[in-house]
């Protein structure tokens, strides 16, 4: 579905004793663009050239567990990233680059 498109391929996920996030969607900002995601892979379309990455979920008080990373997506290809939501809610998030999303 995504092959030879150009963008960023996330998962995002949290332990599974923190089944109320089920509750509260991630979302992705790609250069200060928002898109709401739910908890799984995804794919985001985006140019080449690099990118301004920022993942979170929005709780009762708004958005926590924030994580940013700057990515350089090639020509034609894609980067990978997993987004974990932290085991306390106001801790940062952890987001990193992976070879591939499995």
């Amino acid at each position: 579905m995504t092959d030879g498109q150009t963008g960023i391929h996330i998962k995002t996920g949290f332990f599974f004793l923190m089944w109320m996030l089920y509750f509260f969607k991630p979302a992705i900002e790609v250069d200060g663009e928002k898109t709401q995601l739910k908890w799984g892979k995804a794919f985001i379309p985006t140019t080449p050239g690099q990118h301004e990455v920022e993942v979170y979920y929005n709780y009762i008080f708004g958005p926590t567990s924030r994580a940013k990373m700057t990515v350089n997506v090639p020509e034609g290809g894609h980067v990978a990233l997993t987004y974990s939501a932290p085991p306390l809610i106001f801790m940062s998030g952890n987001l990193k680059k992976v070879d591939a999303l499995k």
